[in-house]
């Protein structure tokens, strides 16, 4: 039997109405019998953003919304005249939202889909009538439906995202499925929004790469910011280039939001986590310094970032009184981080603090908050990643077709990464499965296309393969644009920073595609630039075609690199799983076993001739707890390129200074063996500083 968890968001007297017990009771005994996930469904009294400005003199209606579905309204009481005018009203503000979000060039003015996308069901003719099969909607009616359907819970779309053209195609491309999709919370991402019930300080949410987790974090700050006036909020997350991306990304999504006061930055502060000694307005842990007068560490190989956690918040306990620097903070991609960044942050906030991370922290390590209450919201449904390519991706990052495997998880831990684990027989195979969801309509289309695929190459020529996936992809989508593309580089270091120029300049050259190499250009990369950027750099972007190339290798996992290997493991589960539509993996047998990448092919063609299913083999040799403690993945290995900007950046140069200084030092022999050693590049550094 299917676990009902639909959304009720109407009053206790209703909810105690026998009526209203007998209408849902029906409703959830057609949604048992049917495709449809409970967490789509929503039955509610009022509209759920800014609930407490909607009021309605009659308390005895509601009304239902299904993905897909009219929306119907239902009466509990018996003053018929009474439900009407409630019908009128409620309909009346979701006109009004239409107009506020500028949904109307979109879909039309009321009268244009009242009668069509609006059903209004008396209590005697609920049994005698399918409600489902009644207000079920044809392909363009249902796109229609879903953006209303979004104006009542609050899961507001960019109406500058959606074509309105597509709006009205019956049989659309599979891209413009991706760039027109019209997001609807499901019921556990509205409560984390709306209807947050803890008291505790804390918040957590879990849940996979991909499962909306940013997205949530947004609207609960635009929540935070509108209701509580004089807030002050910080926003965080450990990487660099996630961060610039969320700092362009808030205005626009308060635009589109409709926040109606322009963005105070005095109250509102988003950084990376970390920062620069000279400039508290570059990093939280900068601003908090600078603040709060502690002593600023510097990034540093040979001391643990909790170590620099642990001495800050030494110091202040030190302090007679911790006046809070914020009301409330917000941190994404919380497995970067260490318990002891949480606890900073918790000592400087007088209200909330919210975390958002991997449902396993990271694919490697042990997460005791899944056995435990720490964790407040589990999200393990993935609207972005194609659930055929997030099993390939767990496969191979496990370990499962090695010698040696790295995880096999445990029941719960399946369970809440979104798997149906079966055992096949008495043995150790078992079948390991996901779940279909709708995700952008891929499903009703009919539109079959392969979610990962692997290319084996025998040189090391990655330029030349990737030109080729990039020639099928203008071949197979008329519609493509530089922007729907990610080239992935597993190593970058001095040799492969050149090759991905000269990528950059053939591109160009052959498709006359713009492009943007991360980490060397900072901005995000436009509807004519294709991104080009490595690992460090691709988390908490998405894109509808993800080319990741293998260019450093993987080998046996065994003890003498038992670290580095977990670490390559990890970077392409999270690189893999930043499409919607295809991911590619290219593979080299000059640094890879050719049987290892065989087994991977294989199973990528498995899976694109059907579900997201396979069966796999419980390993008899793991990598021990007591192994994967002692490797501290979170701690990212920087490359040679971040750490020469970065001992470069300290240094009071132009820009133009800057980039020559970095083409100095690139034809240095240590550079190009690739040394990360950062006292030998800065020793370098200052051997052609005289030379400008």
């Amino acid at each position: 039997m299917k676990d009902l968890q639909p959304y009720i968001g109407v009053s206790e007297k209703l909810k105690k109405s026998p009526k209203f017990t007998s209408i849902t009771t029906k409703i959830f005994n057609e949604i048992h019998d049917s495709d449809i996930s409970p967490n789509d469904v929503y039955i509610l009294d009022r509209p759920m953003m800014d609930s407490n400005t909607y009021s309605y003199e009659y308390d005895e209606a509601f009304f239902v919304l299904i993905k897909n579905h009219k929306i119907i309204f239902f009466d509990s009481g018996a003053n018929d005249e009474d439900f009407n005018y409630y019908v009128e009203d409620a309909l009346e503000d979701l006109k009004a939202l239409s107009r506020r979000f500028s949904y109307v060039k979109l879909i039309g003015r009321g009268r244009s889909w009242m009668d069509q996308l609006i059903k209004v069901l008396p209590y005697e003719k609920v049994n005698e009538v399918n409600i489902l099969e009644e207000s079920s909607l044809g392909q363009t009616l249902s796109r229609k439906a879903n953006l209303l359907i979004s104006l009542f819970t609050g899961s507001i779309n960019n109406p500058d995202k959606i074509d309105e053209q597509v709006l009205e195609k019956e049989q659309i491309t599979i891209l413009e499925a991706v760039n027109n999709r019209i997001m609807l919370f499901d019921t556990n991402q509205t409560k984390f929004v709306y209807d947050e019930t803890t008291d505790q300080k804390i918040t957590r949410i879990q849940g996979l790469a991909g499962a909306g987790k940013t997205e949530l974090l947004l609207h609960k700050l635009r929540k935070l910011y509108v209701e509580d006036k004089n807030c002050k909020i910080a926003m965080t997350c450990f990487n660099k280039v996630l961060a610039e991306n969320l700092s362009a990304r808030i205005p626009k999504f308060f635009n589109y939001m409709k926040v109606d006061e322009q963005i105070d930055y005095s109250r509102l502060f988003v950084s990376s986590s970390w920062g620069g000694a000279n400039d508290p307005s570059s990093g939280l842990y900068s601003k908090i310094c600078n603040h709060y007068n502690l002593k600023f560490q510097r990034y540093s190989r040979f001391k643990p970032n909790k170590e620099v956690w642990k001495d800050a918040i030494d110091e202040l306990k030190q302090l007679d009184q911790i006046e809070p620097l914020f009301d409330y903070i917000l941190i994404d991609e919380s497995q970067d981080f260490d318990e002891e960044y949480f606890e900073l942050c918790n000592m400087i906030t007088s209200k909330k603090l919210y975390i958002a991370g991997d449902v396993l922290q990271n694919i490697f390590s042990i997460n005791k908050q899944l056995s435990t209450t720490k964790t407040d919201y589990i999200l393990n449904k993935v609207y972005r990643t194609d659930p055929r390519t997030i099993l390939f991706s767990h496969i191979l990052g496990f370990g499962l077709y090695e010698s040696k495997a790295v995880r096999w998880l445990s029941d719960v831990e399946w369970k809440m990464s979104g798997y149906t684990l079966s055992k096949v027989n008495e043995a150790t195979s078992y079948r390991l499965e996901r779940e279909f969801i709708d995700r952008f309509e891929e499903n009703k289309l009919g539109i079959d296309f392969p979610s990962i695929i692997v290319e084996k190459i025998e040189n090391e020529n990655y330029n030349e393969s990737i030109l080729a996936i990039i020639d099928q992809l203008i071949s197979d989508h008329a519609q493509i644009k530089p922007k729907d593309v990610a080239i992935v580089l597993t190593q970058y270091n001095s040799a492969t920073r050149e090759m991905a120029k000269n990528l950059g300049q053939v591109i160009y050259k052959k498709y006359n595609w713009e492009h943007v190499l991360v980490p060397d250009e900072k901005r995000i990369n436009d509807e004519d630039e294709i991104a080009i950027t490595n690992i460090n750099n691709v988390k908490g972007l998405e894109f509808s075609f993800v080319i990741v190339v293998n260019n450093q290798g993987i080998l046996e996992i065994e003890d003498e690199h038992l670290n580095n290997e977990i670490r390559k493991r990890n970077a392409l589960y999270m690189s893999l799983t930043r499409s919607f539509i295809t991911s590619y993996l290219i593979m080299s047998t000059e640094n890879t076993s050719e049987a290892y990448i065989d087994k991977l092919v294989s199973l990528a063609e498995e899976l694109n001739e059907g579900e997201a299913s396979t069966i796999v083999e419980k390993p008899n040799n793991i990598v021990s707890e007591s192994e994967l403690y002692n490797i501290n993945v979170s701690v990212r290995t920087k490359s040679q390129d971040e750490i020469i900007r970065e001992c470069i950046d300290v240094i009071k140069l132009s820009p133009v200074e800057k980039a020559q200084l970095r083409e100095f030092i690139s034809i240095s022999p240590a550079i190009k063996a690739g040394t990360t050693d950062k006292d030998e590049i800065n020793r370098l550094i200052k051997t052609f500083l005289p030379v400008l």
